[in-house]
C-alpha cells in the first residue's frame, strides 16, 4: 500500500498494459545517506505482526529527507537529495490485495478512504475477494 493502486480503466490502457486489469507504479530512488534526517517504524499501523518487506526492518522502512529548501525535486539532477534511478511497474490480472506478498496489509490500517489507502477498489469488495479465495496474477512485473 506504499504505492497508489489504480484500476486500469480504458481499452487503450488495457491493451497497453497486456490486458491487466490494475497497476501501479513505483519509483526506484537512491538518496544520500547524509540526507536522511529521520529513520522511523512504518505508520499504517502493522507493528510486528508481519513483516512488510522481508528485505527490511518495519522499525526502519520511513524515511524523512532533507529538501535542501526545494519544493521541488528534480529527479533527474545526479546532485539532487534524491535521484530517481528506475521505475518499477507491476500489472495484475486482479487486485493486487490477493497477492499472497500483499497479505501484510491486513494487519494494519486498512479503509476506503483515498487520503490515505489508494485502494482502486471498494474495501468490502476487496474483503470478498479475498474471503471467496480469488486469486491474483502478475501480468507484467
Amino acid at each position: 500500500r506504499y504505492a497508489e493502486v489504480k484500476q486500469i480503466e480504458s481499452k487503450d490502457e488495457r491493451n497497453f498494459f497486456k490486458n491487466g486489469k490494475y497497476v501501479q507504479f513505483v519509483l526506484q530512488c537512491r538518496i544520500l545517506s547524509k540526507n536522511i534526517t529521520i529513520v522511523g517504524p512504518e505508520t499504517l499501523g502493522i507493528g510486528g505482526k508481519i513483516a512488510i518487506d522481508t528485505n527490511l526492518s518495519n522499525d526502519v522502512i520511513e524515511w524523512v529527507v532533507n529538501a535542501q529548501d526545494k519544493d521541488l525535486m528534480d529527479f533527474s539532477d545526479p546532485n539532487a537529495t534524491i535521484v530517481c534511478t528506475g521505475l518499477m511497474i507491476r500489472v495484475t490480472d486482479n487486485h493486487p490485495g490477493l497477492l499472497p506478498e500483499s497479505q501484510w496489509w491486513y494487519s494494519g490500517h486498512i479503509c476506503n478512504n483515498k487520503a490515505c489507502c489508494c485502494l482502486g477498489i471498494d474495501l468490502s469488495e476487496l474483503m470478498q475477494q479475498r474471503n471467496n479465495g480469488v486469486k491474483c496474477n502478475f501480468i507484467y512485473e
